[in-house]
C-alpha cells in the first residue's frame, strides 16, 4: 500500500502526523512504506511543526517482586507514562545483560533528546547481591524504531548521584557524583554530544558535588547542591515558607492573599558557560533545605528554577537577582518528594505519603503572569491528584529519575 486511493500521497502524509504516537505501531504494520515513513527521524520533526507532538514522562523504577523461591527482590524498569490519557508502559528489556531478570543497571540516571531516551549507567545488575561495580555504558533507546542502542562509554563512573542536564542544543551534560569507592567526591564534568556519539571532557570544578542537581538556566550549565562550608541555617531560623498549608490531597492551590517572601541560605552551585568554557562559583543561593536538590528540583518548560519541600513548600529561584521567593503550599498528602521533571506548562511531582511507603503522584501548574502592561496580575498555583491505578507506581515501586519525552 504506497499510496492512498483519493488523496495525494502529500495529504496523507499531513494525516499520518496527526496520529497519535500509541497508533504508530498500527501504522507501521499497514505497509513497509509507511513503516519507513514512521521510522524516519523527520517525521517526528514534522509533528513538532505542525503542533501535533505528543509529550510523555518517561522514568527509571525501582519495584519489589517476589521470585520463584519466594525471596523478595528488586528489579530495574523504564516506564513510560502519558499523563493525558493515564495510561503507563514498560519500555522492552535490554538485549545487553541477559539473565538479569529486566537488564536495567541499577540506578541508572535518564534524559531524553530528540525522541531518544540515553540511560547513564551507574551499578552493574548482573553481579550478586551485596556486590558493587560501576559501569561507564550508555544506552540509547530510538522511539521510532523502538529498538535499544550502546552509545560511547562514559569518560568517567559514578557510583552515586551527579548532576545532568541538556542544553538548548540538545547536549547532555553530566558533573559530580561519586566514584567506584563511594569515597571520593567528584568534581569531574563532561559532555556528550548524541548525534555524533562522542563525550568531551570539561574543565573540573572547583570543588566536588555530590547529590546534585543539574539545569540549564539562561544558557549556563547550574551544578546545585549542599555546600559543605560554614554553618548551616537552623530550622529555627528558616522557618516555614510555604510548609503545611491548605493543600487537601486532590486539588490545591495557593492561600490567597499570600505574600511572596525572599529567602537565600546554603546551597552552593558551580556553574559552566559553554561560551567561555570556564567555571565560576556561587557559594550561597539559599537555605539549606531538609531534602537533596536532586530529589526536589526541577525547570519548567519555560525555563523557570522550583523546589518542591514539605517544610519550605514551593520556591522559585531568580538566576539574576539570585534568591528565592515563597509560592505557597505543598498538598498535605505529598510529605516527601522524590522526583521532580516538567511537562508542558506543569511540573509532574512524585513522592511519598510517607518516607518511601506509598506512592502519590500531582501536577503543579506554576503561577503566571496575565494582562496588559500597567494591569498585570498572577494566576495562583494550582496542584492537581494523579489518582493511581492498580498498576501505577504501587507500594514498593519507588522512582529514582524521570525526563520528559517528546515525540
Amino acid at each position: 500500500m504506497d499510496s492512498f486511493d483519493v488523496l495525494s500521497w502529500e495529504l496523507g502524509r499531513e494525516c499520518l502526523l496527526r496520529v497519535p504516537y500509541h497508533s504508530h505501531g498500527n501504522l507501521k504494520a499497514v505497509c513497509k512504506t509507511w513503516e519507513a515513513v514512521v521510522n524516519h527521524p523527520q517525521f517526528y520533526e514534522d509533528r513538532k511543526k505542525l503542533g501535533t507532538s505528543e509529550q510523555f514522562i518517561c522514568s527509571v523504577e525501582q519495584r519489589q517482586y517476589v521470585d520463584e523461591t519466594h525471596r523478595n527482590r528488586t528489579m530495574w524498569v523504564v516506564s513510560v507514562f502519558d499523563p493525558l490519557r493515564g495510561t503507563k508502559k514498560t519500555l522492552p528489556p535490554l538485549p545487553h545483560f541477559p539473565g538479569s531478570h529486566n537488564g536495567i543497571p541499577n540506578s541508572c540516571d535518564c534524559v531524553c533528546v530528540n525522541q531518544r531516551l540515553v540511560l547513564l549507567s551507574r551499578w552493574d545488575p548482573t553481579l550478586p547481591r551485596n556486590t558493587v561495580k560501576t559501569l561507564k555504558t550508555v544506552f540509547i533507546f530510538d522511539f521510532a524504531s523502538s529498538k535499544w542502542s550502546r552509545g560511547a562509554d562514559m569518560p568517567f563512573s559514578r557510583m552515586d548521584s551527579g548532576a545532568l542536564s541538556v542544553s538548548p542544543e540538545g547536549h547532555i551534560y553530566i558533573a559530580g557524583g561519586r566514584d567506584h569507592n563511594v569515597v571520593d567526591i567528584l568534581r569531574s564534568a563532561a559532555v556528550y554530544n548524541v548525534f555524533e556519539d562522542e563525550w568531551k571532557l570539561l574543565p573540573d570544578m572547583s570543588t566536588g558535588m555530590d547529590e546534585c542537581y543539574g539545569a540549564f538556566l539562561h544558557g549556563k550549565f547550574f551544578v546545585i547542591s549542599e555546600t559543605s562550608d560554614g554553618e548551616s541555617d537552623s530550622d529555627e531560623e528558616l522557618g516555614d515558607l510555604g510548609g503545611d498549608g491548605d493543600g487537601d490531597g486532590d486539588t490545591d492551590t495557593d492561600s490567597d492573599g499570600y505574600e511572596p517572601r525572599v529567602i537565600s541560605g546554603d546551597w552552593g552551585a558551580e556553574i559552566y558557560d559553554p561560551e567561555r568554557g570556564a567555571w565560576t562559583t556561587l557559594d550561597k543561593m539559599s537555605y539549606r533545605f531538609r531534602e537533596f536538590p536532586r530529589d526536589s528540583l526541577a525547570v519548567s518548560s519555560s525555563g523557570r528554577l522550583f523546589s518542591f519541600q514539605k517544610k519550605q513548600g514551593v520556591v522559585e529561584y531568580d538566576p539574576d537577582e539570585n534568591f528565592w521567593r515563597a509560592l505557597g503550599s505543598l498538598p498535605k498528602t505529598l510529605v516527601m518528594t522524590s522526583c521532580c521533571v516538567a511537562w508542558r506548562d506543569k511540573i509532574f511531582v512524585h513522592g511519598y505519603v510517607k518516607r518511601y511507603n506509598v506512592p502519590v503522584c500531582y501536577m503543579y501548574e506554576p503561577p503566571t503572569i496575565r494582562g496588559a502592561a500597567g494591569q498585570q496580575t498572577e494566576t495562583i498555583g494550582k496542584w492537581t491528584s494523579i489518582e493511581r491505578s492498580e498498576n501505577f507506581y504501587r507500594n514498593g515501586h519507588r522512582i529514582h529519575c524521570a525526563c520528559t519525552l517528546e515525540v
